[in-house]
């Protein structure tokens, strides 16, 4: 799975939209840190600070309501 197809079915997964292929994929993608801890290795600095932002995005507007988190 390309850092794209990770950031799409992870948007989806926060926001409660995710269908069960997605959350397969996501499922999928998460399981192989166990046999590749340094999978985001192949990612550039750029790239990783970028999809940490993003996901952090996501996660405070689909938790807004229930969590609050410190600005990053």
């Amino acid at each position: 799975m390309n850092l794209s197809e990770i950031k799409r079915n992870l948007r989806k997964f926060f926001r409660g939209e995710e269908t069960e292929e997605g959350r397969w994929l996501i499922d999928q993608w998460y399981r192989s840190f166990k046999n590749k801890p340094n999978e985001l290795t192949e990612y550039s600095s750029e790239e990783k600070e970028k999809l940490r932002r993003e996901l952090w995005a996501d996660i405070r507007a689909s938790t807004e309501d229930f969590v609050s988190f410190p600005e990053s």
